[in-house]
């Protein structure tokens, strides 16, 4: 085929047309088949098949053959494989075209892309239907384990004047956890709601209700970061280790996100992303709480991930295991790995209707065209919103004499609040809180409250007082004792319990101190 002899190279070129449909039958029994166009990754597969067979056949050929090296261009058999490589390239070509996108303001808070339409509504709205599963997830939990609530944990932990939040980014604690002391870990951890053990049913259903937390808190992250990840590089952020990407913000007391974004020229640029109070009270309790859960189940044997899906680590199954388990942040049980892109891209595509990288386009235009902060130079927070995409800054931009600018051409705080800027006006328009607030009842007590207060207490104090002393009390203290120092009502299921035969005795003896009180009452 490769020398197109006696017709044979006829047969390679229809092989090649045919790369172009997917020859999988969806409908078996159907008497005909109509096969669809393949996609472009699917045809270079098929190409990349092909081409190997044809090397591995023409290696084949005896060394006592006059055929020519297919390979070599200049040789008169070369025309074939010239042919097959072209349109190789050609697939790859296409395939690495960036699709371009007809974007459309939909004012006043909208954008279109591709005729799906996204604005303020529908991202609050899918944000919320998130964070409402993650409720509903969590109350599950709550018929297995003593759990505390996200807005508790959030107020212990976020808001305790005994804990430290400050840390230097550079040498930073080994794990977000450390952050906290251990006694007050030890307090906040879930413990069984049942004496009993959870049956292997329900330890799936623990795990399966965790993993569907993770898949919706990721969602929370991405939006509420606003300038959104790519999904390796969302699923790769970690709590712990060596590359930790969670710090906490002093001031906020939301979690930032510190991470590094990898061009294409191989550099990596840092970038600095605040999360919202919301989504950073949630991220914190999946790593407090829900993820001291899978732990503790799993137990320090657990040895599920493959070893062979991470090629960098040196070690054995159940140490990367424990690695994975105690480092990232979006690990997902029922995959014994990190989170899939395909469970990421299939919420999104079933709740909205947009791929990742529409989804993109779309967020990158809202973020030009709605979010502002006037407090900034326009200029600047220009910049700052390209550079949190990953994008540089060129075009556009010549006439302010600044198309080189990049966050290494200012000083450290000025990046950091270059960024957090651009992160707080993300919050303002999405209307996601920026900051972390105290739940208040009632506000401030004011000077009139608490001398009202001080008030109840001293009455309260008289009223004990002239209880203590009555001569109805004397009179009780008088009577035999018949009720230990667990109270009335656990004396009475002590002996109900017991079933003791002296029971008549004591409720002679209850009827006296009836008795007393009524007489007392009388008078």
């Amino acid at each position: 085929m490769l020398t197109d002899t006696d017709g044979l190279g006829s047969i390679l070129e229809t092989l090649v047309k045919m790369t172009v449909f997917d020859w999988k039958v969806r409908e078996p029994g159907i008497p005909y088949f109509k096969p669809k166009l393949a996609t472009l990754s699917n045809t270079r597969h098929s190409l990349d098949t092909l081409k190997f067979f044809l090397i591995n056949a023409t290696l084949a050929v005896a060394p006592t053959s006059n055929m020519h090296s297919p390979f070599d261009k200049n040789s008169p058999s070369g025309n074939m494989w010239n042919y097959v490589t072209s349109i190789y390239h050609e697939v790859f070509k296409e395939q690495s075209t960036i699709a371009s996108y007809r974007v459309l303001l939909q004012r006043p808070d909208g954008v279109s892309v591709s005729d799906k339409l996204l604005n303020k509504n529908k991202i609050q709205w899918f944000y919320g239907n998130r964070k409402m599963q993650c409720d509903k997830l969590i109350w599950g939990l709550r018929n297995y384990f003593r759990l505390p609530t996200v807005e508790d944990l959030a107020v212990d932990l976020l808001h305790c004047d005994e804990i430290s939040l400050t840390e230097s980014r550079f040498n930073p604690k080994g794990s977000l956890l450390d952050l906290f002391p251990s006694e007050y870990l030890q307090s906040l951890l879930p413990s069984f709601a049942r004496y009993e053990m959870l049956s292997e049913e329900q330890q799936a259903y623990v795990f399966e209700s965790i993993d569907k937390i993770t898949e919706n808190l990721i969602w929370m992250v991405y939006l509420g970061c606003g300038y959104s990840y790519r999904f390796p590089e969302l699923v790769d952020i970690t709590y712990a280790g060596p590359n930790r990407a969670l710090f906490i913000d002093n001031d906020t007391r939301c979690l930032v996100l510190f991470t590094t974004y990898t061009k294409g020229d191989k550099s990596t640029k840092p970038l600095t992303k605040r999360l919202d109070a919301t989504t950073s009270k949630y991220l914190l309790y999946h790593i407090v709480i829900l993820r001291q859960i899978q732990a503790n189940l799993l137990g320090p044997e657990y040895c599920e991930v493959n070893p062979e899906h991470w090629p960098r680590f040196h070690g054995s199954s159940i140490e990367l295991s424990q690695y994975i388990l105690h480092q990232y942040v979006f690990f997902s049980i029922k995959e014994s790995t990190l989170l899939r892109q395909k469970g990421f891209n299939d919420m999104l595509v079933k709740e909205l209707g947009f791929n990742t990288r529409e989804l993109r386009q779309a967020m990158v235009a809202i973020m030009r065209n709605y979010v502002k902060r006037s407090s900034v130079s326009e200029v600047y927070h220009t910049m700052t919103q390209e550079l949190m995409f990953g994008h540089s800054v060129r075009t556009g931009l010549e006439s302010y004499g600044l198309d080189s600018f990049s966050f290494d051409s200012v000083t450290a705080s000025t990046a950091t609040y270059f960024q957090a800027v651009a992160s707080e006006s993300w919050h303002n328009w999405i209307e996601l809180e920026s900051s972390f607030r105290t739940p208040q009842v009632n506000g401030i007590p004011s000077e009139q409250d608490i001398q009202e207060l001080e008030g109840y207490v001293d009455t309260l104090k008289t009223a004990l007082h002239n209880i203590r002393f009555s001569a109805t009390a004397k009179k009780l203290r008088e009577l035999p004792s018949i009720v230990p120092t667990t109270g009335l009502s656990g004396y009475l299921a002590s002996q109900k319990a017991a079933r003791r035969p002296g029971i008549a005795t004591t409720l002679d003896q209850l009827q006296q101190v009836a008795h007393v009180l009524r007489s007392n009452a009388e008078m």
